[in-house]
């Protein structure tokens, strides 16, 4: 690593000092910017003299290092030099505290006394020695398991602040960093292929200059095979044969039979009501040659467009569903697993509700905990309660024991409750109360929208709940309607809940500012409730 105050190609620009001797006209040359310059061992750099020179002239790059002045390239025509910073002994090698300079000669006139001297660059080479990771790290580790604690010797430098950064590679020679991960010593998590780590030790210059230099790296290896043995003597014995399998090559392990049932099975409604439906279920099979499904001994058919074989999941159809069936399920070398089904009855639900302001008055009030008991006759298996209100729902498993789920209202309306129970194969039964909150309604307007297309505040709308029946109209500033849409209740004493559609602006005349109305009719009152006011297109 190298982010120091000059790029790998360096380009000195040298101050020249012209001999008395020379009884020529005077020569402007470039004054040097650079006479000492900071570099990482180990870097390659260019050093060059600016083209300024017309003529046969040459170069002659010199190289002062201990008090010793040498050559380190005759004579030549090239104005460059490339040295590398490894801090060697070779002509083009440099070590701390090296000095460069140029010479230069018009060799058709002298090739001993030069024309001009460039000033000397001074050279400070950081270096950066990452400490040693210990050979005894590399391993090899179970599959998916951590390897423990890496750690090293300590890393040192020449200059600046040290700090450390963990890298790991799967061919030990392309290296990421490890986010997060800059301390001296690391634990990796678990792994589940042969991985390379190493430790990078940088050193920081006060500039923010960086050196950097990798440590050696060390190899956790997974082991490439897993082997599975079992008690049997061969592979032909009886149903009802006990077997012992055993793995190893890992410290954990799941097994899998020819055509294991992963998920499901899963019903649908119509199978729920007794009607022709459809059957999902995923299965593991490795034969790869298709499955046969047989309901009640007899083949049902594949639904080939909701099914997925590549990946076991499939969907089969029933015409004659029966309230116990047996699912047969064969793959091609006739392994079979079966799965009873069943389209049990479930108890007709119902609950009660209860509040500490309701069992004094027969009134929640919003922000109290109100607490739903499930009441309904068995059997069922699970319970969903959907609180009206877009909160998440609650499932509660069936117990012995009864007990209560507990739910906040935060704004007063007129929520629609809806206990749902499920048997074990997923056919519900539910049943839905309205719970008055506070004053029994609510009407939340906005006071802008952006109908642009992006799906967020696309139309103008009131979101309310605890209404029979609504209407709701947007005018422009002059009292001109542009919108109005009316909604009802089908059947007011089983309300299933109104929701607007809203305005969509595409009518919109040139000003921004609009006007609403909002008239509904309450649940609970059955009075009408009306509420206006303006809101803004924002364009």
């Amino acid at each position: 690593m190298h982010t120091s105050k000059l790029s790998q190609y360096l380009v000195l620009l040298f101050v020249f000092h012209v001999l008395a001797t020379q009884a020529q006209d005077v020569i402007n040359i470039a004054f040097g910017v650079d006479e000492n310059v900071t570099y990482c061992k180990d870097e390659t750099v260019t050093i060059a003299i600016p083209p300024h020179f017309s003529g046969t002239v040459e170069f002659e790059i010199r190289r002062i290092r201990g008090g010793t002045d040498e050559v380190v390239r005759p004579l030549d025509p090239s104005n460059f030099f490339t040295i590398v910073t490894d801090l060697g002994a070779a002509a083009n090698s440099v070590q701390n505290g090296d000095r460069f300079y140029f010479l230069v000669f018009d060799t058709a006139s002298s090739t001993t006394v030069p024309l001009g001297t460039s000033s000397t660059t001074y050279f400070e080479i950081i270096s950066v020695a990452p400490g040693t990771l210990s050979p005894t790290l590399s391993k090899t580790i179970p599959y998916n398991t951590s390897p423990g604690l890496l750690s090293g010797s300590d890393g040192s430098t020449t200059s600046g602040a040290l700090s450390y950064q963990w890298q790991q590679s799967t061919d030990d020679i392309t290296w990421s960093d490890i986010t997060l991960t800059t301390g001296k010593t690391y634990t990796p998590g678990t792994i589940t292929s042969n991985t390379y780590f190493r430790r990078e030790a940088i050193t920081t210059l006060p500039g923010g200059d960086q050196c950097s230099s990798g440590s050696n790296s060390i190899l956790i290896s997974i082991p490439s095979t897993f082997s599975l043995t079992s008690s049997a003597a061969s592979n032909t014995f009886c149903v009802g044969d006990v077997l012992t399998f055993t793995a190893s090559g890992s410290t954990s392990y799941e097994f899998l039979v020819n055509g294991a049932i992963v998920q499901g099975p899963f019903i649908d409604i119509n199978l729920c009501q007794r009607k022709p439906g459809k059957i999902s279920i995923e299965v593991f099979d490795n034969q790869e040659k298709g499955l046969t499904f047989y309901y009640n001994g007899e083949v049902v058919s594949i639904d080939e467009d909701a099914s997925n074989p590549d990946a076991g999941i499939y969907t089969v159809n029933i015409p004659n569903p029966v309230e116990q069936a047996n699912l047969l399920i064969t793959n091609a070398i006739g392994c079979q697993i079966a799965k009873n089904i069943f389209l049990t009855e479930v108890g007709q639900p119902s609950f009660v509700f209860t509040s500490p302001s309701f069992q004094i008055n027969e009134t929640v009030l919003a922000r109290e905990e109100v607490s739903f008991t499930n009441t309904s006759a068995t059997p069922f298996y699970s319970s969903e309660w959907i609180f009206g209100d877009g909160t998440r729902e609650v499932v509660k498993t069936r117990s012995s024991k009864v007990s209560p789920v507990h739910h906040t209202y935060g704004i007063s309306g007129t929520y629609l409750v809806t206990l749902r129970n499920y048997n074990s194969t997923g056919c519900y039964k539910e049943v839905t109360q309205s719970v008055v909150v506070g004053k029994g309604y609510n009407i939340l307007v906005p006071n802008a929208f952006s109908p642009n297309n992006d799906l967020i505040n696309d139309t103008f709308r009131a979101l309310f709940s605890g209404f029979s029946s609504v209407q709701f109209n947007v005018y422009d500033n002059y009292g001109n309607i542009l919108y109005s849409e009316t909604l009802e209740e089908a059947d007011p004493d089983n309300p299933v809940g109104l929701e607007l559609v809203g305005w969509d602006g595409a009518n919109a005349t040139t000003s921004s500012n609009y006007i609403y109305r909002f008239e509904g009719y309450s649940t609970s009152e059955g009075v009408p409730i009306i509420q206006s006011g303006t809101f803004i297109l924002l364009k």
